[in-house]
């Protein structure tokens, strides 16, 4: 078992320098089955995961991504043997975004320009009658 504990003091495992962060902010403990925990210490400014306020202990998965004050932590390189981590926890995994294609500019005003001209000659057909 591993215990991080991590905030601005300069006693803790990581010393993380923000404002926002207290000085005994939160513990990670990693236990033997290659679990891990996250406990927030009671700080003022609260912890994150995946964008979700936690309170007590909460379970931490492989692609869990924790924030503290205006810092992310790059907590996995804090331990060793990441890769074998068993993907359990409370909260699901951050999926990754689809790559978006940039947008043809030329398409859209050609597309725009066609339907227009469209228009036009529907209502001067239309009018004709």
């Amino acid at each position: 078992m591993k215990i991080v504990t991590i905030g601005r003091d300069s006693n803790n495992t990581i010393v993380v320098n923000d404002n926002f962060v207290g000085r005994w902010h939160l513990e990670i403990t990693q236990y033997d089955d290659n679990n891990f925990i996250m406990k927030d210490l009671d700080s003022k400014n609260g912890t994150f995961i995946n964008g979700r306020k936690i309170s007590g202990e909460t379970s931490l998965r492989k692609n869990d991504i924790v924030r503290i004050g205006n810092t992310t932590l790059p907590w996995k390189s804090y331990f060793e043997k990441i890769s074998d981590m068993v993907d359990t926890g409370n909260f699901p995994s951050k999926k990754k975004k689809k790559e978006r294609k940039p947008i043809n500019w030329r398409n859209v005003l050609g597309t725009i320009t066609a339907i227009v001209s469209l228009l036009l000659m529907i209502f001067a057909l239309l009018r004709s009658r």
